[in-house]
């Protein structure tokens, strides 16, 4: 037999094989693939438990679905308490998105109606879309590496009678690295179209609030969720614009080890007048206090309106321009 015959032999030999085996080759991959997927559900369960399994949270269920291409995780009948009982949040489920060949990006989404508590006051919440996107380290940790939450269509009914909307809501969350400091996070927030009912008296218009800055963590946030204290917020800016009144400055927010909270910042308002306004519609001034900002403010406002001055909050009291504005309880 010639070469050329031989090759044509083999090649005609090999074109034969291929086909009786690809069957068997298919189904091998299958079944390792099966294995990982099926690997990974429980790897993911366990990891989604062991997050839960702490003292303050309970939940039904949870259960993972999506084979073959994905791994979608339910939480049911959530319920989570902190801050020894005055913070709290309840939720019918709460479901974790991940590709399967892409597990460290995840997405979460809430449901359309739940329930959060601080101290005495119980706020529900329905809205049309609150979801998040996050991108998590592979490691066994899984720590965050950065977050986005949108929604839209955010209703707010407080136990007490006092309601708000929001358009839409922009929360990012990204590591910044740590040091002796602690863990750091830039973070950034947006709320459009914020409304209040009843409606101020300062003004019915929609109002948004915008925030970048940076929080500083006692530890990363990762699955283990333990140690997440914050010591610090640095507010490189933090911006509020409501019909005719545009406030805006740097501040920061500091947290104490006994669990005191103090917060300072360096305001500019477009109009001193206006401010005066919306703290009194808002109910932080009275006639009598609103009077005294008044003076306090009339030596340094510009002659177009504008203002700069300091904001402080300290054990418990607020403080504009050294003017009290009351006491705020938190949780």
């Amino acid at each position: 037999m010639s070469v050329t015959a031989q090759v044509k032999h083999a090649e005609s030999r090999k074109e034969s094989v291929l086909p009786r085996f690809l069957p068997l080759l298919l189904a091998v991959l299958a079944v390792l693939y099966g294995g990982y997927w099926f690997f990974g559900r429980a790897g993911i369960e366990q990891a989604a438990r062991d997050a839960l399994d702490r003292p303050g949270i309970s939940y039904d269920s949870l259960n993972t679905i999506g084979f073959p291409s994905r791994f979608d995780t339910t939480i049911e009948g959530i319920d989570l308490e902190m801050a020894e009982g005055r913070i709290g949040w309840q939720a019918p489920f709460f479901q974790l998105f991940m590709l399967s060949y892409s597990p460290h990006k995840v997405i979460a989404v809430w449901p359309d109606r739940q329930s959060l508590r601080l101290a005495d006051r119980t706020f529900d919440i329905q809205s049309g879309r609150m979801r998040a996107s996050a991108q998590v380290g592979v490691s066994a940790s899984v720590p965050l590496r950065q977050a986005t939450l949108e929604a839209d269509t955010i209703d707010v009914t407080a136990s007490d009678g006092g309601s708000a909307m929001i358009a839409r809501a922009l929360l990012a969350i990204r590591e910044a690295g740590g040091d002796d400091e602690g863990h750091r996070y830039d973070i950034f927030g947006e709320l459009t179209g914020l409304t209040f009912l009843p409606a101020a008296g300062y003004s019915d218009s929609p109002a948004a609030i915008r925030i970048d800055g940076a929080m500083i963590l006692d530890a990363p946030i990762d699955r283990q969720m333990t140690g997440l204290l914050p010591r610090r917020i640095e507010l490189r800016d933090a911006t509020l614009r409501w019909a005719g009144l545009t406030l805006s400055g740097p501040g920061e927010i500091a947290f104490g080890a006994n669990g005191d909270v103090t917060a300072t910042a360096d305001f500019q308002a477009s109009d001193a007048t206006a401010l005066i306004e919306a703290l009194q519609s808002l109910g932080r001034l009275t006639p009598e206090g609103a009077e005294t900002l008044a003076r306090a403010l009339a030596p340094v406002t510009d002659p177009d309106g504008s203002v700069r001055f300091p904001l402080e909050f300290r054990g418990g009291a607020l403080r504009v321009a050294g003017i009290p504005l009351g006491r705020i309880t938190l949780p």
